[in-house]
């Protein structure tokens, strides 16, 4: 027999998401973050946990509409919020345009300078 989900399952579904994703905090300002997409951040020769990816197979294994739509609607909440004013702490659309494949594959280059973002005008 099928389990049926609502939209409210997806949210609280969403919810411990982003408990996993807080649980990963370390006290060190210069991580290691295992959900980083920037291997730099990452403990050393390890794949980035893509968090977001587990939790939506986890939802299409389910094959419930409202439970993606209350997922989905968190995070639409959460990422507004984010990325509103006064909210900060999550990356601009430029800093992941700025990535390298080299910077997600795990090698990554010299951590670009300060004045270098300020010549492209964008600090």
């Amino acid at each position: 027999m099928r389990q049926i989900f609502t939209e409210a399952d997806g949210r609280q579904l969403a919810v411990n998401m982003l408990r996993e994703l807080d649980h990963f905090e370390t006290n060190d300002e210069d991580g290691p973050w295992p959900w980083s997409i920037n291997a730099m951040y990452r403990p050393e020769d390890t794949p980035q946990d893509n968090v977001v990816l587990r939790y939506l197979d986890n939802i299409q294994q389910r094959g419930s509409e409202d439970l993606l739509m209350g997922f989905c609607a968190v995070l639409t909440d959460y990422l507004g919020s984010a990325g509103s004013a006064g909210g900060g702490g999550i990356a601009d659309e430029a800093f992941y345009e700025s990535l390298t494949e080299r910077d997600v594959a795990g090698k990554p280059g010299p951590w670009p300078r300060m004045e270098d973002d300020e010549a492209r005008g964008a600090a």
